[in-house]
């Protein structure tokens, strides 16, 4: 095994348990590696950083510790500390403050919750939000593309987070795989969170030389739409083009555009007309509707696309289930064929399986006790049983098939 250093007290070990301090906190460096210098930090004396989950573009997400309340949370510290030795000082922070303000106030169950936010006395700005324990969608399309199925169910979800956010005029500006958190429940499969609006710019404030200027692309070239690209004002369908983008990703494993630079993707998401989902019949499995949502959703100008997100999550829900659900996830809520939830199907499900089970027991000590001394009276029972557990078995189907499609 490597030599490694444990963070928490800096010893040289081999072993998972560190013999300086007796911990197995997982929290290690490799001899020679820089140690990252917020590990072990107190942020306002208020949370202790434990351990680091990620770097991004905007900055470093860790695992830290609420002292005052033993919690674990997740804080991100914001790549802006070089930015605070310029005269944008006093704006760059009011831009922070003002989003993290709007980013605590969303509450919907898909929308990662902001706890806190803050500026340390050395400049540090940080944002502290609940901690998740799943996969980003990024690291899920690492399998390959996603079926229709869970593609339709995690888009639903993540209409939800977008439509509380749009209905207080909050615009996310850089939706993508990384920024979709994807974990199961105790109830639920594939629950989903929309993380980082954390940046996400205000529509409805009168002091927008505060936030994002007009003219000032921010987002990932990737995913962003057409009059992001621009530098024009974003709007609420600008997050649907970029949903639409991840959508047209994970069912294909494929992005719409490409090109070797960031400014020559946007060129792309302007002017050029989008690549086919389905070529040549791949991927299979994709319904027309979701084939023509995926397209609305990348249409060159915002008034073309869905109106809202709570129009584009109904759209998901209405596209006929059968025939293209896996076993992997349930239906969504809503959809077609799902008025029975997950937990009534699979309750439906073993009864129908203990009572097929009972008649064949059933059956067979009777053949077993009888089959000596009336023989010629066993056929007609076991053909009478086996008629019985078919018409319950056909009653039990006709049932799931009528309130699938209530």
């Amino acid at each position: 095994m490597e030599m490694r250093i444990c963070f928490d007290c800096g010893t040289h070990c081999e072993s998972d348990v560190c013999p300086g301090c007796g911990r197995m906190t997982g929290r290690w460096q490799k001899v020679g590696e820089d140690r990252d210098p917020f590990i072990g930090r107190m942020i306002d004396g208020r949370y202790r950083i434990l351990d680091l989950i990620g770097r991004g573009g905007m900055g470093s997400v860790y695992v830290a510790e609420q002292i005052a309340v033993k919690r674990a949370v997740a804080l991100k510290v914001i790549n802006s500390q070089d930015s605070f030795n310029s005269p944008l000082n006093d704006r760059l922070e009011m831009r922070f403050r003002r989003e993290a303000m709007a980013a605590s106030q969303l509450e919907h169950h898909n929308t990662v919750r902001v706890f806190d936010f803050g500026r340390t006395d050395d400049d540090v700005l940080y944002l502290v939000m609940e901690l998740l324990h799943g996969r980003t969608l990024f690291n899920i399309l690492k399998d390959g593309p996603v079926p229709a199925a869970r593609m339709i169910r995690i888009g639903i979800q993540v209409c939800r987070s977008l439509a509380e956010a749009h209905d207080k005029g909050i615009i996310h500006r850089d939706l993508k795989p990384d920024n979709i958190m994807v974990y199961d429940t105790r109830d639920e499969r594939d629950f989903v969170k929309v993380l980082d609006f954390g940046m996400a710019k205000l529509t409805q404030v009168s002091d927008t030389s505060l936030l994002t200027s007009h003219g000032v692309v921010v987002g990932t070239a990737t995913y962003m739409a057409p009059e992001q690209a621009r530098g024009a004002y974003v709007v609420p369908g600008s997050d649907l083009y970029s949903l639409g983008v991840v959508m047209y990703e994970a069912l294909s494993g494929r992005i719409p555009f490409d090109a070797s630079t960031q400014l020559s993707i946007m060129m792309k998401h302007m002017t050029d007309p989008v690549p086919p989902l389905v070529r040549d019949g791949y991927p299979r499995g994709i319904p027309d509707e979701l084939n023509e949502i995926v397209n609305r959703l990348l249409e060159k100008m915002p008034g073309k696309r869905p109106s809202s997100a709570l129009q584009l999550a109904d759209c998901l829900s209405r596209i006929p289930a059968d025939g293209f659900y896996d076993d992997h996830v349930q239906r969504p809520a809503g959809a077609p064929g799902s008025f029975l939830t997950p937990t009534m199907v699979q309750s439906l499900k073993r009864m129908l399986s203990s009572a097929e089970q009972r008649a064949y027991t059933r059956a067979t000590r009777v053949f077993r006790r009888r089959k000596k001394s009336i023989r010629k009276r066993v056929w007609p029972l076991v053909v009478g049983v086996a008629g019985g557990l078919a018409a319950i078995l056909a009653g039990a189907l006709a049932l799931l098939h009528f309130f699938g499609h209530l």
